[in-house]
């Protein structure tokens, strides 16, 4: 209601309960169209959640963007989010970075991330 158009929110919380962070427990949201998702810590809601979220994304004219936040971790847990990533046309997202021990998973996610990339270039040259 009070956000900028495109911008949306699916999810709020969280369920790590980080000692510096007050968001609140994990709720998911009835999900509502936009580009933009907003959400404290999309990666972490349930697969059905997710995947619906990805294929709202893939219906906007807009190239996605996941400018609330994802956790590296939850992606490492999930390799599966890696092709919706590719799917929905993914312009912008962004990490977690809030305390040391997040720095593994953060190098594990961008090898996950890259390897996507490098067989989506393998897929092209083989079908060229």
């Amino acid at each position: 209601m009070y956000i900028k158009r495109g911008y949306t929110i699916t999810s709020r919380g969280c369920p790590n309960s980080c000692w510096f962070c007050n968001v609140g427990p994990l709720h998911e949201l009835p999900i509502t169209e936009g580009y933009n998702v907003l959400d404290d810590n999309l990666l972490a809601c349930s697969e059905g959640h997710i995947r619906a979220v990805f294929d709202m994304l893939k219906r906007q004219p807009e190239r996605a963007m996941l400018t609330g936040g994802l956790e590296a971790a939850q992606l490492c847990r999930k390799p599966w989010v890696v092709d919706l990533l590719r799917e929905a046309r993914v312009e912008r997202m962004y990490f977690a970075y809030d305390t040391p021990d997040d720095y593994e998973p953060l190098v594990q996610a961008g090898k996950l991330l890259r390897a996507g990339s490098r067989q989506r270039a393998t897929r092209r040259r083989a079908t060229s």
